[in-house]
């Protein structure tokens, strides 16, 4: 089971999820708590960075590890940097959680070539990149 908790979309704001949901962090861990200890699958998680923020980012990736979060996708860009404000992604982010977990990581966002896959791995450490279907083209 796999709890997206990176759409940036407008409709996830009024919804109360995809990243909006992030800043309910104690609701986010109890979620994944209640899954992980009631399923028989696994539970991951994909979030987006807090804003200016690495230290929360990190405090909540822990979390959602002792949860029992069993794999945790990064993408390497806040909420706020969608659409016209995209920007670029936060690798050296992504290398920190990577480095900061016992799970597997894997990266998200600017991949949209072969070659920035490869890049992602080496500047990551990440166990693997979620791609758009921009790769796939």
């Amino acid at each position: 089971v796999d709890l997206n908790l990176g759409c940036p979309q407008g409709i996830a704001r009024r919804g109360r999820y995809g990243a909006y949901l992030l800043e309910e962090e104690d609701l986010v861990v109890d979620i994944v708590r209640k899954l992980a200890s009631n399923l028989e699958v696994p539970v991951t998680c994909k979030i987006r960075l807090f804003q200016n923020d690495l230290d929360r980012t990190l405090r909540l990736c822990h979390r959602l590890e002792d949860a029992g979060c069993a794999m945790l996708t990064v993408h390497g860009r806040t909420r706020f940097q969608n659409k016209q404000t995209v920007g670029s992604c936060n690798f050296q982010a992504i290398a920190t959680v990577k480095a900061a977990l016992h799970i597997p990581v894997i990266a998200n966002g600017g991949v949209a070539t072969f070659e920035d896959v490869e890049r992602c791995l080496h500047l990551t450490g990440a166990d693997g990149v979620m791609s758009s279907e921009a790769a796939l083209e």
